[in-house]
């Protein structure tokens, strides 16, 4: 049987298999590591639907003339 994904507010559980996160500052994600050790931890750009856009570090510096934003190899492993 496929149990599929169910979607819960990270406030509300003991443990998840992945959180999704919009882009947020590094301590934001280091402190969902540590509530969440095991967890696959995603950040997500959120679509445009209101006008109220605003650009990630990632996308505002490719933006600007970065080439390529590469993370550090550690992070290739997905």
């Amino acid at each position: 049987m496929d149990e599929g994904w169910e979607f819960r507010d990270a406030r509300r559980v003991e443990d998840a298999a992945a959180v999704l996160l919009r882009p947020c500052s590094t301590q934001t994600v280091a402190a969902v590591r540590r509530r969440f050790p095991d967890a696959r931890i995603i950040v997500v750009e959120p679509p445009v639907l209101d006008g109220s856009y605003v650009a990630s570090p990632v996308e505002r510096a490719l933006e600007v003339g970065a080439d390529v934003y590469l993370a550090e190899a550690t992070s290739w492993a997905a």
